[in-house]
């Protein structure tokens, strides 16, 4: 299925079979309606890399030089995040409460209002999941796995090469 874009896409995200949104170089955002994709115009240039939603106006995306973007139902709006590094991955704890993670070894969250370091650098992360505000993972480089329990990282390991 072609998107559109002659870029590399780096992250897709799908909320239904009807809307889905990936991203790419060059600020470029792409939009899945179930017939076709299109361009939606974000405030960036900027490399994007990670994109997670839970609705249709409320979608996020992440990528070089500290950029967070958020989609709200009908445009992108730039969201000042205080980073400088390349960010990965995004994902959602509970009702506008976010993390990022990326290359600055960060992990950051979202409370709806501003972004805020919640963890110290030890290892580049690649990507940011969890189960709930309490119970956040990211995990990247070298096989690194770090656990936020909500107030402070709780354990931090490698898995073995050879897995």
């Amino acid at each position: 299925m072609a998107t559109g874009s002659s870029a590399r896409l780096e992250s897709l995200f799908s909320l239904s079979a009807n809307d889905a949104w990936a991203v790419c170089g060059g600020g470029t955002s792409l939009h899945w309606n179930g017939t076709a994709w299109t361009t939606a115009t974000t405030p960036t240039s900027t490399f994007l890399r990670g994109v997670y939603g839970v609705a249709s106006h409320e979608v996020w995306a992440v990528g070089d030089d500290g950029v967070a973007i958020h989609w709200d139902g009908s445009s992108w709006s730039g969201v000042t995040t205080g980073a400088s590094s390349v960010t990965i991955g995004v994902w959602e704890a509970a009702d506008s409460h976010y993390w990022r993670s990326g290359q600055s070894s960060t992990l950051m969250r979202f409370n709806g209002t501003t972004w805020t370091v919640a963890t110290e650098p030890h290892g580049a992360f690649d990507k940011v999941y969890g189960h709930g505000p309490k119970e956040v993972g990211g995990y990247g480089a070298f096989g690194m796995l770090r656990h936020f329990d909500g107030t402070a990282e709780t354990a931090s390991m490698r898995v073995p090469a050879a897995l």
